[in-house]
């Protein structure tokens, strides 16, 4: 049995051992969940939405709920501050958009921050992308070529975007922006003149209101077109592509709205003239012109012309090398009334070719050269007398 004074010695060396293990548990006890930073998650209720299709962010905290000092705030990629919601486990939005991809980030701050990236952030959410599919809109202008005074169509279409309030505007910017027309809906067509020659460039946009007079900063869709108006063509009697039309026809017909010919005619022993043009049909807007082929040594001749069947061979006067008719290869090519057409030449040693492409209609004429003896090196020179309106770029 222990004495008072033992009895008393050990009482306080255990209230000495107690008091050491509470100041050890205290200096260990982990902080308060209250004092760490609130961590914070983002959700799209729809990551792939159709074009213009409302979308609902959440945001929310984790751990603890946002203090009331502090704010769950949501940005776009864009540095946008989309909204925002003072204290609380959970902030929600509505966003859209129909100009492509979004990426939004969620933030809990210790201030209202309207600017990316937050200075006070706490934490950051994962971020979560939003993939709208960007707008498209075409505008075409038919035909792209007309004569003075004569009317060409522009059609401005956009693809529809859900819950939203379409204005087309179609606009010229040839210099400075002028309005042409305004329809409230997805499309948008007008007829328009012009009383000189000369190209005009056209500016459609597709908006979510009506501009009316102001030529809008921004838009969701938009495209361009270019329509020209030329002079009209002189008598066809008088023009170059029609000084073979007494000779032998390769091919003259109309198609889906567009005139195509080609005509030889061998004038003489030593010169073989083609003729070939394509136009539009409606007004006679097109390119053409007369190839004047001859011999470059003395007795040569042009003759036996060879007709080739219609395929794809009309494009070698373009790809074979070398060719030594100068200029540009093809010589002229675009499109007419909607249909791609080409017009070309190449010449060596052994002869000439004419090539001549319309839609499906594609020709390529041979013109041999004949030599007086096989000693001679033939060669073959190629002339090119344009019409209106068409390159002479040889």
């Amino acid at each position: 049995m222990l004495s008072t004074r033992t009895a008393r010695l050990v009482a306080r060396v255990l209230t000495a051992v107690a008091l050491t293990a509470g100041a050890v548990t205290a200096v260990a006890a982990p902080a308060s969940a209250e004092d760490a930073p609130a961590a914070i998650t983002l959700m799209a209720s729809n990551n792939v939405p159709s074009n213009g299709e409302s979308v609902l962010l959440t945001a929310q905290t984790v751990n603890r709920p946002a203090a009331s000092n502090e704010y769950i705030e949501i940005f776009d990629s864009y540095g946008w501050l989309v909204d925002y919601c003072q204290g609380g486990y959970s902030c929600y939005t509505w966003v859209s958009a129909n100009d492509g991809p979004h990426t939004y980030v969620a933030y809990v701050t210790t201030q209202y921050e309207p600017y990316h990236p937050p200075l006070s952030a706490q934490s950051a959410s994962n971020p979560v992308t939003v993939a709208w599919t960007p707008r498209s809109m075409t505008l075409t202008a038919t035909p792209p070529v007309n004569t003075v005074g004569g009317s060409i169509r522009l059609d401005a279409v956009s693809d529809a975007i859900v819950n939203y309030n379409p204005y087309v505007t179609i606009w010229d910017i040839t210099s400075s922006p002028t309005p042409v027309k305004t329809c409230h809906s997805y499309t948008c067509s007008v007829d328009v003149t012009s009383a000189t020659v000369g190209t005009r460039r056209y500016h459609a946009l597709l908006t979510n209101w009506n501009w009316n007079s102001y030529y809008p900063w921004a838009a969701d869709a938009q495209a361009t077109a270019d329509a020209e108006w030329v002079n009209p063509l002189p008598p066809s009697s008088s023009i170059a592509s029609s000084l073979c039309d007494d000779g032998n026809q390769v091919v003259d017909s109309t198609t889906q709205g567009v005139h195509t010919k080609m005509y030889f005619e061998q004038v003489s022993p030593q010169e073989t003239h083609v003729c070939v043009r394509v136009e539009n049909g409606t007004d006679g807007v097109g390119f053409g012109g007369r190839f004047v082929i001859t011999p470059t040594v003395p007795g040569a001749g042009v003759t036996n012309v060879q007709l080739p069947s219609t395929d794809t061979q009309s494009g070698l006067c373009t790809t074979t090398t070398p060719n030594s008719v100068p200029g540009q290869h093809p010589l002229t090519a675009g499109g007419i009334a909607g249909t791609s057409y080409l017009i070309d030449s190449y010449a060596t040693t052994g002869g000439a070719w004419v090539c001549l492409e319309a839609g499906t209609t594609k020709l390529r004429l041979k013109v041999p050269v004949a030599v007086p003896s096989v000693t001679v090196t033939p060669g073959t020179q190629v002339r090119f007398d344009a019409d209106p309106q068409t390159p002479d770029l040889i």
